[in-house]
């Protein structure tokens, strides 16, 4: 299962169907934010006025997702970049445990995941299953981000 897919088609379903602006700047049915919309779409400029508007950086959606995590699932690299200079932390845990190198890893995004752990990216973190971000690499076939984890993590 690629849970990051299934994020971003939910959000990219919703935004379309019932609008953002529905319920105090959120969206109806996920309750994400504009900034959540704007970083799903890629839209640095968006995300950078948002930010300079006040935007909430540690937001979470209704299910508990921030904007770093839907950065990392879509391998934006260089939103990541700002949402940490802005003040969110590389290691911020997300629904069932999941953090930003859960989501690039699960997704594939090596260049990301190198960038997170470059950070400080938690290598050791496990989800509410158990699960590394390794376990999630090499269980969505990304045997390269697997390769580059398990040379950072001694346990393995």
């Amino acid at each position: 299962m690629r849970v990051p897919h299934i994020i971003a088609a939910v959000l990219l379903c919703c935004s379309f169907v019932f609008g953002q602006d529905c319920m105090m700047g959120r969206n109806c049915v996920t309750g994400a934010s504009p900034l959540h919309l704007a970083v799903y779409r890629g839209d640095m400029a968006e995300v950078k006025t948002l930010i300079r508007s006040g935007a909430d950086i540690h937001a979470k959606d209704f299910y508990g997702f921030e904007p770093i995590h839907q950065a990392a699932a879509q391998g934006y690299t260089q939103m990541m970049v700002l949402l940490l200079a802005e003040g969110v932390g590389v290691n911020s845990v997300g629904p069932d445990g999941w953090t930003s190198l859960h989501f690039a890893a699960a997704a594939g995004h090596l260049s990301t995941v190198r960038f997170l752990v470059r950070r400080g990216a938690n290598v050791y973190a496990l989800t509410k299953d158990g699960d590394a971000p390794f376990d999630w690499a090499l269980r969505n076939g990304h045997l390269g981000v697997a390769t580059y984890l398990r040379k950072r993590d001694w346990r393995r």
